[in-house]
């Protein structure tokens, strides 16, 4: 009998296709091979060029060049699997189940079904929920719910209040106040848009007591027993009380709940009153003075604060300031140095400018500044490390190089050592790794 064949795979590079997934696969019945997505003939006995190259188990390689071909197009073979005719063996059962089931002749026409089925949805009240007189299943919970939803619902008020928002001038009187005062919500409107029981057809129009079927034209007869399972979960939190299951465990328990009193919390709303008549609010300790808090009022549009006002001296008082000003003040000098080219230049011819008394003239005397002095203190250097400025530099060099040095003004320096002891009287504060090729010790004297 001829089939038709899909490899188990076709590999274009190579030029071959498998058919390993076929048992007993024998290549010479091969009839023709096809790439349907190419539109193309990779096998055909009776064309030249189109045979077989060679066979290696179950792959057969191709005299036609598919290197071109997609590893994923569609190959298929057609093939002769050596049976001369059918037989019962090869054919199906009878619609699969050798004729042991009842089959439906004339589907997909209309079906007359008949008998009764009972459903059941399988599930319990809750304890102490019990269904009133005459219901029964989940149309008398059903049915239970409207009737109570129809009626009033008793609303618990209990620790409630009621947050009520000005609208023009008040003035009222509380005779009793300081006491506790009742407040009835029986009479307050509904929101706009709220659902009432006038607003909701009856279910079927029959209260629920019948069931329906909309779209047979005829009453069905139905006999058996379905129980019946919604296939859905609670939300998350929700928990069936004790002894519910199923759907008419949760009707129970709606009912169980609009036949108590619900509790209603008000807490955060606001009622809009607009005052009629005359109000007045009587104070019991009038006319003794009232007292009235003031910090969470706004401040008027402009005004000054804190965070506008300068600070003491607009330094925040960080600063030294002159208390005696316009007095002369005392000024100290020392350490302080000046250069004499910023000076006047004197004027030409012999000048004098003042005599100096030297106590112990005409005796050697000794000049010295501040740099000449002996350093009291070395603080050794690591490269790249930043440290406080001191007097001078030392070097301590093992092998030549360059030094540079980063000093207290920001601005840097390269100088060469060379082996030895050598002092640089710079103010430096970091020996720079970048620039430093020397080997050498560093130190900061003080």
């Amino acid at each position: 009998m001829k089939q038709v064949l899909i490899p188990a795979a076709f590999n274009p590079s190579a030029g071959t296709v498998d058919f390993s997934n076929v048992p007993g696969f024998v290549p010479t019945r091969l009839l023709a091979i096809v790439n349907s997505s190419a539109r193309a003939v990779l096998y055909d006995p009776t064309s030249a060029g189109l045979g077989i190259a060679s066979i290696t188990g179950s792959a057969i390689k191709l005299q036609a060049d598919v290197s071109a071909h997609g590893a994923s197009d569609r190959v298929i073979a057609f093939y002769d699997d050596g049976q001369t005719m059918a037989t019962a063996a090869r054919q199906p059962a009878l619609h699969a189940d050798g004729g042991s089931l009842a089959h439906v002749a004339n589907f997909p026409a209309t079906q007359t079904v008949s008998g009764s089925v009972t459903a059941n949805d399988g599930g319990a009240p809750i304890t102490g929920a019990s269904l009133p007189t005459g219901g029964s299943g989940v149309t008398g919970w059903l049915s239970a719910i409207w009737s109570k939803l129809s009626g009033t619902l008793a609303v618990s008020w209990s620790g409630q209040s009621v947050a009520s928002t000005q609208s023009g001038a008040w003035s009222v009187v509380v005779s009793n106040l300081p006491a506790t005062q009742a407040i009835s919500a029986s009479s307050l409107p509904l929101p706009i848009g709220a659902a009432t029981a006038a607003n909701q057809p009856a279910l079927h129009a029959d209260g629920g007591s019948l069931a329906h079927v909309a779209n047979f034209p005829s009453t069905q007869t139905v006999s058996g027993s379905v129980t019946a399972n919604d296939g859905g979960a609670p939300i998350t939190g929700a928990s069936l009380p004790t002894g519910g299951s199923g759907v008419t465990g949760w009707l129970s328990a709606i009912w169980s709940k609009l036949s108590g009193t619900l509790a209603v919390s008000w807490s955060g709303q606001s009622v809009a009153s607009t005052q009629s008549g005359a109000w007045s609010v009587a104070v019991s300790n009038l006319p003794a003075t009232q007292a009235i808090s003031a910090t969470s009022l706004p401040l008027p549009i402009g005004a000054a604060t804190a965070a506008n006002q300068p600070a003491l001296h607009a330094d925040g008082g960080s600063l030294a300031h002159v208390a005696n000003f316009p007095a002369t003040q005392a000024v100290s000098w020392s350490g302080q140095t000046v250069g004499v080219s910023s000076l006047p230049s004197l004027p030409a011819g012999s000048n004098t400018i003042g005599s100096v008394n030297v106590a112990n003239f005409p005796a050697l005397q000794s000049v010295s500044d501040v740099q000449n002095a002996p350093f009291s203190g070395a603080v050794a250097m690591t490269v790249g490390t930043v440290y406080a400025a001191q007097r001078s530099l030392g070097v301590l060099c093992a092998a030549s190089g360059n030094v540079q040095m980063l000093l207290s003004d920001g601005s840097g320096l390269t100088l060469p050592v060379t082996p030895g002891w050598q002092t640089f009287p710079f103010a430096v504060i970091q020996v720079v790794a970048a620039g430093t090729t020397a080997t050498a010790s560093y130190f900061n004297l003080k």
